[in-house]
């Protein structure tokens, strides 16, 4: 009743399957739109692989069930703190540049805690302090991955986030899932998987985002153009 719709009328697409088949489809195919999205959904998977884990950690691997929550808290706080940073952050830096940033200050982050974990063994304080300075790096992450996704997409922007939206949730808790299942324990097994979720959501970002030919532009715009130019 209060938000007036933003897409101008001549803009607007017949709600029909074949129209929706094809901006899924236009979703799929454009690299920066799926490339970031595949990003966003290994990240998610290491996300979901915390929120399946961390009781399991703390209560098997710490015997510090007591201490579930202020665990939680201490972890979760600095990815509270680090998404608030990035409104701040964006309009001066651009989420490109945020975005491989702080997915490779994620990975790192997340080998260094497999090594210490390995070689020296941890503590609950010493694991809280290790995985809340890896999780920092999500709040950076998952907004600007989202934004680059969806940047060629406007014109289809409903479907398109309607379409990423069920990747990242469906395949992220699926990947949470196998590296839950992988508990043996210890933390080894969900570190590991952060390692390589890390690594992987950085190379897909690096590929989605790299500088696309002027090719590349001209054939987004002119489906947009001819997207526009198509009767309702």
């Amino acid at each position: 009743m209060r938000l007036p719709e933003t897409l101008h009328p001549e803009h607007k697409r017949a709600l029909s399957l074949g129209k929706i088949g094809e901006a899924v489809w236009t979703t799929l195919k454009i690299r920066q739109s799926i490339g970031n999205t595949i990003a966003q959904t290994l990240l998610m998977g290491a996300l979901f692989a915390f929120i399946n884990s961390i009781q399991q950690i703390v209560f098997d691997v710490f015997n510090r069930p007591e201490l579930i929550g202020i665990v939680f808290a201490c972890i979760a706080g600095p990815m509270a703190i680090s998404s608030y940073a990035n409104s701040k952050l964006v309009m001066r830096l651009g989420s490109k540049r945020i975005l491989l940033w702080a997915l490779a200050a994620f990975t790192a982050a997340s080998a260094i805690h497999l090594v210490v974990a390995e070689l020296a063994g941890e503590t609950v304080w010493s694991f809280v302090a290790l995985q809340a300075a890896t999780m920092i790096f999500f709040g950076l992450i998952g907004a600007n991955a989202g934004a680059l996704a969806m940047e060629p997409l406007g014109h289809i922007a409903g479907t398109a986030s309607s379409m990423q939206g069920v990747i990242t949730t469906v395949g992220g808790a699926l990947i949470g899932f196998v590296i839950g299942q992988n508990f043996d324990g210890s933390t080894l097994p969900f570190l590991i998987g952060f390692t390589i979720c890390g690594a992987a959501s950085f190379g897909a970002a690096l590929w989605a985002n790299h500088q696309p030919s002027q090719d590349s532009r001209d054939e987004i715009q002119a489906e947009v153009q001819e997207t526009y130019s198509r009767p309702a």
